[in-house]
């Protein structure tokens, strides 16, 4: 989709927008969307009895932190767990299960797209990389023979081929001022930082970008696209249903805008420009659903009624 997109003659930071609204505003919208939004009424529905058994399920855990006899770490996660459980246990016979196979594959072309903009612009950041970064540091410090580590900083990719074409210089038996003429000639002889030896390298994401930004395979210098990103993800959180949760959720939202900001100074200008537009998508999503779909209204036990002691008119005397 993105090359057939781009051979018409858009430019990249055109492209990516469209094709993520393509996929997450169209065709997920009737595969994943409108689904999980018939489990989300289903559950709605069903309010009262996931509350009463919720409340029967967290009476023993109650107990058991009263009495002190769980830590507080496993008392707090069993109060976090234990309701999500409760609520897929209890919608789902009736097709209203709160965890099913659309996540991970909303997950799996999330991924999929932002690998496929990676390689177009050949660099080697990217999601995948910087989720399974943590694994990579721990095999190389295990087995550095077979796992070694890679140099991501560019500096150090420089000073490797610097020394590099030192050695070589000495070996040819040049003197000092031609090994420093040479070291001076490195930098325009160095092949650029991305991969361009990839088959899926498109030169054109390095100038098709925008004018603060023109090259879409480096970091946003301005850090535009990173809070554009933790803006528009704080929005789709506020629009969706977090208004019907509890209040440590609905402030979640934050913390969720916080680290999609992080992780989007952390990758190349193209990938954030379409988790922009993924969750722009999303967006527009939520708001075509909450008119077309309307959650209703979550039944809630009523009040007790406030009972005051009357005033006996027995002993009145006339």
């Amino acid at each position: 989709m993105l090359n057939m997109l781009h051979s018409t003659g858009l430019p990249w930071f055109a492209t990516i927008p469209i094709a993520a609204f393509a996929i997450r505003g169209i065709a997920m919208y009737y595969v994943t969307g409108v689904p999980a939004r018939r489990r989300a009424i289903i559950r709605a529905h069903l309010a009262p009895l996931i509350q009463a058994r919720t409340a029967r399920e967290l009476r023993p855990i109650h107990a058991k932190g009263k009495a002190r006899e769980v830590n507080p770490f496993a008392y707090s996660f069993a109060l976090f767990t234990k309701p999500l459980q409760v609520v897929h246990r209890t919608a789902r016979p009736y097709g209203g299960a709160s965890f099913t196979w659309s996540t991970v594959y909303n997950i799996g072309i999330f991924l999929a797209f932002t690998e496929s903009i990676r390689l177009k612009c050949g660099t080697r950041n990217g999601m995948l990389g910087f989720i399974l970064a943590p694994f990579q540091t721990l095999l190389s410090k295990v087995d550095p023979v077979h796992f070694p580590p890679a140099p991501d900083v560019i500096a150090e990719k420089i000073v490797a081929r610097l020394e590099r074409a030192y050695e070589q210089a000495v070996a040819t038996g040049g003197d000092a001022e031609q090994v420093r003429f040479y070291i001076d000639q490195v930098q325009e002889r160095m092949p650029p930082i991305v991969n361009s030896d990839s088959p899926y390298f498109d030169a054109s994401t390095l100038v098709e970008g925008f004018s603060w930004c023109p090259n879409l395979a480096l970091l946003d210098p301005y850090y535009i696209l990173p809070v554009a990103l933790a803006a528009i993800v704080l929005a789709n959180f506020r629009v969706g249903n977090a208004r019907r949760g509890p209040r440590w959720f609905r402030y979640s939202g934050l913390t969720a805008a916080a680290l999609f900001g992080y992780i989007g100074s952390h990758m190349p200008a193209g990938i954030v420009l379409y988790m922009i537009s993924s969750q722009a998508a999303a967006l527009c999503q939520n708001l075509v659903m909450r008119r077309a779909m309307p959650l209703p209204p979550t039944i809630t036990r009523c009040t007790r009624a406030t009972r005051s002691k009357a005033r006996s008119t027995a002993s009145r005397v006339y």
